[in-house]
């Protein structure tokens, strides 16, 4: 038997779908009878709906948000290994054997997630950015055009929610600057048995300045999470999903240099 043309359409009463540990995911169940004809309804299937209900008829839901005994809720995260999701689902079951089901995501966030992989009880714990010519020279780029640079990240424990912040100070150069960039970067790591796997990938890229900036002028830079990218750093079971910042400097005939720093994602 063909299946009814019927549409199953999920909403949550929260228009960021966002919930918390504890409390109630609330919502609206729709169901949408898309057949022709006033006799082409639910009547052919053994459904029985009141009159007023047989056009459209709608569904409160409630659960609360709770982990199963011995597991633990963790932030949504869209990553390329590791994905935790959660998804509201509905089945409307049909005379012989026959369903149909539809499904809405809706976002977890967890209160003060990400403190326990914190080695520090320093909050703000602010970081030296630093490019000289000693320091190059403890490199491979021997051969790098004369650049003082002196900066500083505001903290390396960010709390997801704010903005990543700091400023620099281009001293010296002797080359052109083509561009300065922010490049956030997640780290997946799997570990067990059967070995160690671990891959950085870019979330995103953002252009602080292009061109050849001025000297000794004080540069400030922001950067915001993406939601569904970034997470509060976690471990689970053998997954562990971290994140670093790189400040990169591009010099017009094409010297890259990258500071790289490791940093903790938060949340209050």
């Amino acid at each position: 038997m063909e299946l009814p043309k019927i549409e199953l359409i999920i909403s949550f009463d929260r228009a960021n779908s966002t919930y918390k540990p504890n409390e109630f995911v609330t919502g609206k169940l729709k169901i949408e009878n898309k057949n022709e004809g006033i006799f082409q309804r639910f009547e052919s299937y053994g459904i029985v709906l009141k009159a007023e209900d047989r056009e459209n008829s709608e569904f409160q839901f409630k659960f609360k948000l709770q982990a199963e005994e011995g597991e633990k809720l963790i932030e949504t995260y869209i990553g390329v290994y590791v994905i935790v999701g959660y998804i509201a689902k509905v089945e409307l079951k049909l005379p012989n054997q026959q369903s149909i089901s539809e499904s809405q995501a809706f976002y977890v966030q967890i209160n003060s997630s990400g403190r326990d992989m914190i080695h520090t009880n320093k909050f703000p714990n602010p970081q030296q950015i630093k490019i000289n010519p000693e320091k190059l020279k403890q490199g491979s780029l021997q051969n790098m055009p004369t650049i003082k640079l002196a900066g500083y990240i505001d903290s390396d424990v960010c709390l997801i929610n704010n903005d990543f912040t700091g400023q620099f100070c281009l001293e010296e150069c002797e080359g052109k600057v083509r561009s300065i960039e922010l490049q956030l970067i997640r780290v997946e790591k799997v570990q067990n048995d059967k070995g160690s796997f671990q891959e950085a990938t870019e979330i995103q890229l953002i252009q602080i300045c292009e061109g050849n900036i001025t000297r000794q002028l004080d540069i400030p830079f922001y950067m915001m999470f993406p939601k569904y990218f970034s997470c509060p750093n976690f471990t689970w079971r053998e997954y562990t999903v971290e994140f670093e910042v790189n400040f990169i400097v591009i010099l017009l005939d094409g010297f890259k240099i990258t500071l790289n720093y490791p940093i903790k994602l938060i949340r209050n």
